[in-house]
């Protein structure tokens, strides 16, 4: 199985720390280093993972943490639309000559974020970086890595007018309705789907509606780790939560709750899944 989206990078990554685990006994919390973490997901037979970039300075970070992870980890350089606006302009080029290491697979994380309140949203400022990673995913012939919050209109908008220029691309951490998702797959966009699918809010419920009229071909799995938690409780039933960082064991009840959404096998789901992935990412 491939995780195809996670921030192994992340300073909430560093000495030991507490994260999340899923395995035959259900939800778990373990205590570890990132050492750790690596030999439980290999061990759960999660393969590969993908790591986005959030700024500048987390490229150059994952590219040299994927040299010691032997294959298993692949980077997508970019840059998060949170971050554009303390980004200067000229630094394009930096990221123009990472898109060109080994080992990178997509550009991202590319975006917009809308969910901050409007005077601190730089619109403008995501909208430029928006268009840049575009072109550059298109010369570079690599898919994008989306992160769309609370912009799904705004981002619809730049992406069906350059519709010619996307090689391919997901739109991580989708929590969309069944109508925004139908415009995504008219652009052959994957969706990724995460911890979000196991909460208990509304917003869950829409997006389990959603994953009913997404074709299990356009769907990968995905954490977002450390972040998205999910609802889950321990053997006990005690809610798990706290400053527990999520980790990739996550994506085997993801699949479970699409399996189950769907009617199918969830080993049918882990491969159709990986194998989105490994086309997608061409790994």
């Amino acid at each position: 199985m491939i995780d195809s989206h996670a921030h192994y990078t992340h300073r909430r990554f560093r000495d030991r720390f507490r994260y999340l685990d899923y395995g035959e006994a259900g939800f778990g919390v373990i205590e570890g280093t990132l050492d750790d973490v690596f030999a439980r997901i290999e061990a759960a037979g999660i393969t590969d993972f993908i790591e986005p970039a959030i700024d500048l300075a987390s490229n150059e970070e994952m590219l040299e943490l994927a040299g010691k992870c032997h294959g298993k980890m692949h980077v997508a350089v970019g840059l998060h639309p949170t971050r554009t606006f303390l980004t200067k302009w000229s630094d394009r080029v930096q990221l123009e000559e990472l898109s060109r290491r080994n080992g990178v697979v997509a550009i991202g994380e590319a975006g917009l974020d809308y969910h901050y309140r409007r005077s601190a949203q730089h619109r403008l400022c995501q909208r430029r970086w928006f268009r840049y990673q575009i072109d550059l995913a298109c010369e570079r012939k690599l898919p994008l890595v989306l992160h769309i919050r609370r912009a799904d209109k705004a981002a619809l908008r730049i992406l069906k007018r350059n519709r010619k220029k996307i090689v391919g691309g997901v739109v991580h951490c989708f929590n969309g309705d069944s109508a925004i998702a139908e415009q995504y797959l008219s652009l052959g966009l994957y969706f990724g789907i995460g911890g979000a699918l196991l909460e208990r809010s509304e917003r869950a419920k829409t997006l389990r509606e959603a994953i009913r009229v997404i074709p299990l071909d356009r769907i990968l799995l995905e954490t977002d780790a450390p972040f998205v938690l999910p609802y889950c409780t321990d053997a006990s039933g005690e809610q798990i939560s706290g400053k527990i960082r999520n980790a990739s064991t996550v994506i085997l009840a993801v699949a479970e709750e699409i399996a189950r959404i769907k009617d199918v096998e969830v080993e049918t789901v882990r491969e159709i899944t990986t194998t989105n992935a490994r086309t997608l990412f061409r790994i």
